[in-house]
């Protein structure tokens, strides 16, 4: 059994690199404003008291189990298409934190050690994963991950018994996951 830290504090200097995931079309405002701590509507409202005013981070370890939470989240609530026409899909931020406190209810869901802060992450200090690389949040080309998104997706074209056609889109909503630290 995996005893998870109650807190990680580090020394001034000190490397600790934390993930969060969001979708793309957050990052204009993240740009803007950084990361603020939220008001807990992400996964509805059974969390929306414990994560009130809580920003949520990730270990390594626990980056694809909440890639996948986003991906089912937004396949659930926005479909094939919707999510490859507004890009929405799971991104991944990679902070640097000095303190966090362990989210408890997180670290049992994604078997790894996931933390929260109540404080800002100014929008110089994210990087964000492009699909090959960590790129500053300000450098990154949205328009460039939304071409990605559309190669990336298959579709299938159906017609049906009425002669009406529609396609059905198949996104891949794990590319953004970073394959390397």
């Amino acid at each position: 059994m995996k005893i998870f830290k109650k807190e990680i504090s580090l020394l001034v200097g000190s490397s600790n690199l934390l993930y969060h995931v969001t979708y793309l079309p957050n990052i204009d405002k993240i740009r803007s404003k950084g990361l603020i701590p939220g008001k807990g509507q992400t996964f509805g409202k059974s969390y929306q008291g414990y994560s009130k005013g809580k920003l949520f981070l990730t270990e390594w370890d626990g980056l694809s189990f909440w890639v996948d939470k986003y991906s089912d989240h937004a396949e659930h609530n926005y479909g094939g298409e919707d999510i490859v026409v507004d890009g929405v899909f799971p991104i991944v931020l990679r902070v640097n934190v000095d303190k966090a406190d362990i989210d408890e209810i997180g670290s049992k869901d994604a078997r790894s050690n996931s933390y929260y802060i109540t404080e800002s992450v100014p929008a110089k200090a994210i990087d964000v994963w492009n699909g090959s690389k960590w790129v500053k949040i300000k450098q990154l080309d949205v328009d460039d991950l939304k071409d990605q998104i559309i190669q990336e997706t298959d579709t299938e074209e159906i017609e049906e018994d009425d002669g009406e056609e529609y396609t059905i889109y198949y996104p891949n909503l794990d590319m953004f996951l970073p394959k390397k630290r």
